[in-house]
């Protein structure tokens, strides 16, 4: 498992006497321009859960920053605590579902009394500590391990030395510069100590730009400072070591074989939020966001990355060769072309992606869409999101593959409309996937399959799935909740539901590796064979499950079934293979006897 995981929002969950609690990396209130007062507040964004569950109510908090061995305070919501101890006072913050929003250092908020300054950030070693109590009264709950300060509000201290020169102001008129990398270029002496911020004021800015570290870019809004080039065969942003990306469009317009929006290779300490970047000129290959490189740690928040009408592949996010990439909300889609993906993660186990509440698309290719591809051995952890795959031959929401590891929590992944499959989870060739609830959606309009989760392939090609919620519907052949497709592939299910419906053939699970079932309920409706569990071959284990067929509740033809504790709704039939029953019972509730 990557090192830093622990340190993001994914999957990050400490259980504390029943209480969950799950966090986002700080982000920064807008900068302003030259002459005006540094921003004293930085928003954070979290999720609290209790006993398993997302709170909604009046949660109280308590913050402060810290260094990293946490011996240290450098600020705090009462500016009681010393040495990293827990402050006095509590801010009341309403959490809805989980979520809640803060921003640290308005005083406005009770409890909230003491302002952030630049002050505060003026080294790179801190951390933000962070206590919860659910209600009223009670004791408070740390959660455990602090979460580093993303490089973002360091541009308050590029801001705060400014004057009178390390805020530098592109402009149409009345500016330093009109030229964004002329401005960039005129700074020799930028340092960690000594950082500088390039501000670009609204209009259309003709040129690409590469950064230089410690120098920190931001727009007027993304709707209003305009950064757009040709730039065939390279990037119109090229990103560098400790720098922040803002308030910026971002638009490639070059017709090369490869063009892409923004571009970084082994940076690291990056930050990128509210910006839109676009790769849409045409030519062969479009990629919107670019990472590559065992160095580069970027970390994208509220970012918006389109690639469209290249003639072969349109990548709205693509990481490859060993970065780590955390996102925090934001869009990534790919459009047009032979294929489209959403986000794509490929290449040595050191690359790593993050990402919490994203959206991801792949459309409209002619033969393959994919919302999320993880493949070659990459790690990528998920949580909440929606992933689609739509059009073409295959549509996939999610596709994990080739010894690649995948992890996620309460995310919606669909495939739709492929002529000849539609998949929400593709898990194939030794590829390594946990769910944890979440939605699994295949949905057909005339294609000819539609699998909600399809596991297959290679000798280590495991899935481990709890408490989902998987449908296939619209296949004009066949429709399945769960394919747990070629022998020695492994799929473990807990809890959830698994439902097919329409065309020739339906079944909530169709197994023909190792499929092991426990307390799920699976059903094959709308067809014209409708089964709750068909298994071809291999070995079924099904404890505590409800199989539903209208045809027959299970189905056996090969293979080896033991079925212990479950209901058979429509009954079961046996061909072949072997099978042992113990406690089963039809929808009568009268004891089932394995024929």
């Amino acid at each position: 498992m990557n090192k830093k995981w622990l340190s993001l929002l994914i999957a990050l969950g400490l259980l504390l006497g029943g209480l969950t609690l799950a966090r986002a990396a700080p982000g920064l209130a807008p900068l302003a321009p030259q002459g005006s007062a540094a921003p004293t507040v930085v928003s954070y964004q979290g999720r609290v859960q209790v006993s398993g569950a997302p709170f909604t109510g009046t949660g109280y908090f308590k913050f402060a920053i810290v260094n990293q061995a946490g011996n240290t305070t450098y600020w705090s919501n009462d500016g009681t605590s010393s040495g990293g101890s827990e402050p006095t006072a509590a801010v009341p913050l309403p959490v809805s579902n989980g979520l809640f929003t803060v921003l640290l250092g308005d005083t406005s908020l009770d409890g909230m009394t003491q302002q952030l300054t630049a002050s505060v950030f003026s080294g790179y070693d801190r951390y933000l500590r962070v206590w919860f109590r659910a209600g009223s009264s009670g004791a408070f709950t740390r959660l455990t391990p602090d979460t580093r300060i993303a490089a973002v509000p360091y541009a308050l201290q590029a801001q705060h030395a400014a004057p009178p020169g390390n805020v530098i102001v592109v402009a149409k008129s009345n500016g330093d510069f009109t030229s964004i990398q002329a401005a960039i270029n005129s700074i020799t002496a930028a340092s960690a100590s000594n950082p500088y911020l390039v501000w670009v004021g609204p209009g259309w800015y003709n040129e690409a730009v590469t950064l230089k570290p410690y120098v920190h870019l931001q727009g007027a809004g993304q709707g209003v400072t305009f950064i757009q080039a040709a730039a065939p065969n390279g990037a119109v942003l090229t990103l560098s070591n400790d720098t922040t990306v803002r308030d910026l469009n971002v638009s490639n317009i070059g017709m090369g074989a490869t063009n892409y929006g923004m571009y970084g290779n082994n940076v690291t300490d990056v930050q990128v939020s509210n910006v839109y970047v676009e790769a849409g000129g045409g030519g062969t290959s479009n990629t919107a966001i670019y990472l590559t490189g065992t160095s580069t740690e970027v970390t994208l928040e509220n970012v918006t990355a389109e690639a469209s009408k290249a003639n072969s592949s349109n990548t709205g996010l693509s990481i490859t060769l060993g970065p780590e990439v955390t996102v925090h909300g934001g869009t990534f889609s790919g459009s047009g072309g032979t294929y489209a993906y959403g986000i794509w993660v490929a290449g040595g186990s050191d690359t790593f992606l993050g990402a919490a509440d994203v959206r991801a698309y792949g459309q409209d290719a002619s033969d393959t869409n994919v919302g999320l591809s993880n493949g070659n051995y990459p790690t990528v952890l998920l949580q909440g999101g929606f992933f689609l795959g739509s059009g073409g031959q295959r549509a996939y929401g999610i596709e994990n593959s080739n010894s690649a590891h995948l992890e996620a929590e309460g995310v919606t992944a669909q495939g739709e409309s492929g002529t000849n499959k539609a998949v929400a989870l593709y898990n194939h060739d030794d590829g390594r996937a946990i769910l944890r609830g979440g939605s699994f959606i295949a949905a057909q309009g005339s294609g000819q399959y539609a699998w909600a989760i399809h596991n297959i392939g290679g000798t280590n090609t495991t899935l481990e799935a709890h408490d989902v919620t998987a449908r296939a519907s619209g296949g004009t052949f066949n429709n399945q909740g769960l394919r747990n497709e070629m022998v020695g592939t492994v799929a473990r299910i807990y809890g959830g539901s698994f439902t097919a419906q329409g065309g020739g053939l339906t079944a909530g699970l169709n197994n023909v590796g190792d499929l092991t079932v426990q307390g799920a309920v699976a059903i094959g409706e709308n067809g014209t064979s409708n089964y709750g569990l068909y298994a071809l071959g291999g070995t079924v284990r099904a404890d505590g499950c409800h199989f539903k067929g209208s045809t027959f509740g299970v189905i056996e033809s090969s293979g080896t079934l033991y079925l212990a504790v479950s209901q058979l709704d429509g009954g079961m039939q046996r061909t072949g293979g072997t099978a042992q029953c113990y406690g089963t019972y039809g929808n009568n509730y009268a004891p089932y006897l394995c024929p």
